[in-house]
């Protein structure tokens, strides 16, 4: 009957924590360091009556930035003498060279024999372009968003009310593609919601209902668009290990809600007690993945592009009827019903005797298909 708030926060960095012994070790005396995590983690909370004695509420709400150490990333890349010469070339599309341009970094030298890169790329037969090694390293985070609210209802002695409300997103990087343009932030988001009532006819025989929805979503989208299309394909240079484009399985999204109601009943009889009870649930679970929805063209070599020839390893993208929906649904019907007796023969023993029953039915997507 009295309002409580609280506010919270708990921090470490590669600042404030001491540098692990094993690497400290492993670095120069003058370059110890760690690396980088840094995790914040700070809300608050509030509770306390509506109505006092009877109805009662509490919420906390927090957030989580998290970045961590990002990996290595490596590929090869014309230098700035290599894009100066692709550019007073003749017989180059100019859209292929311009969006290549636009994306691709610039290798800052040349590659040596030994390097992993290819010291040139021959485009047009008689010209070689410079050729390096780039390499970077990828960030990496964490943004969650949490929330636990609850309200709690008790009108009389034999009934009470709980609802509970639970929330959960967290972002992080999709670094799937090559290029650090196309990559993407994704969010796996997360809803909880419950209402149970719980009634007491008789010292001896109580009830327990309950509704609950619960909602995931994630997304990977594909950023971009190509010229003339209203996608951006990916695009594979094998000569330079290079996919020009975004993750080569995006787009891609699951959603799935599960809508729930349960009722149980539990009554006392002499040496007996009965339980009985029955659930049931209905999913709706829409999937988005085509395969190849937005095409897969590999190059062995990217003077291929360049020239605006066609793939000569791999040309391929999903060929969707036009109308058709590219979405599945495991949308299904869930149910499940029991009876049981514990059943206290004597001090010394009881014997549980039950019955169960559980039905889950065929997704629609799979209804809706052909043998």
């Amino acid at each position: 009957n009295k309002f409580h708030g609280l506010a919270y926060e708990y921090s470490q960095n590669r600042n404030y924590n001491a540098i692990d012994a094993s690497l400290a070790r492993s670095e120069t005396a003058n370059q110890k360091f760690n690396p980088r995590y840094d995790d914040n983690r700070f809300g608050g909370q509030v509770g306390g009556p509506i109505f006092r004695n009877k109805l009662f509420f509490f919420s906390n709400y927090e957030q989580e930035p998290v970045g961590f150490p990002g990996g290595a990333a490596a590929f090869c890349a014309p230098t700035a003498a290599g894009f100066t010469t692709l550019g007073g070339m003749s017989g180059l599309s100019a859209t292929n060279l311009a969006q290549f341009k636009l994306y691709s970094p610039v290798a800052a030298t040349q590659a040596s024999a030994s390097d992993r890169c290819p010291q040139w790329v021959s485009v047009g037969g008689t010209n070689n372009i410079p050729v390096g090694d780039v390499g970077f390293t990828t960030g990496s985070f964490a943004n969650n968003r949490r929330t636990i609210n609850s309200v709690d209802y008790t009108p009389s002695s034999k009934d009470s009310l709980r609802a509970r409300y639970l929330y959960n997103n967290n972002i992080g990087p999709d670094t799937t593609a090559t290029f650090p343009a196309f990559w993407a932030s994704v969010s796996n988001l997360y809803h909880l919601a419950t209402l149970s009532e719980f009634h007491t006819f008789t010292p001896n025989l109580t009830s327990e209902f309950r509704l609950g929805y619960n909602r995931f979503y994630n997304k990977t989208p594909a950023p971009g668009t190509f010229p003339g299309m209203t996608v951006f394909p990916n695009l594979v240079f094998d000569d330079l290990n290079v996919n020009l484009g975004p993750n080569g399985n995006a787009p891609q999204a699951t959603i799935q809600n599960t809508y729930q109601g349960s009722d149980s009943i539990m009554y006392i009889k002499g040496k007996h007690t009965f339980k009985g009870g029955f659930e049931y649930r209905d999913v709706i679970s829409p999937q988005l993945f085509v395969q190849r929805q937005r095409g897969d063209y590999e190059y062995t070599q990217l003077q291929y592009f360049l020239q605006d020839l066609s793939p000569d390893y791999l040309g391929q993208r999903n060929a969707t009827a036009p109308g058709a929906s590219p979405t599945y649904y495991g949308n299904e019907q869930v149910m499940y019903a029991y009876f049981q007796d514990d059943w206290k023969v004597n001090s010394k023993l009881t014997v549980n005797l039950g019955i169960r029953y559980e039905y889950t039915g065929v997704p629609l997507g799979e209804r809706q298909q052909s043998a």
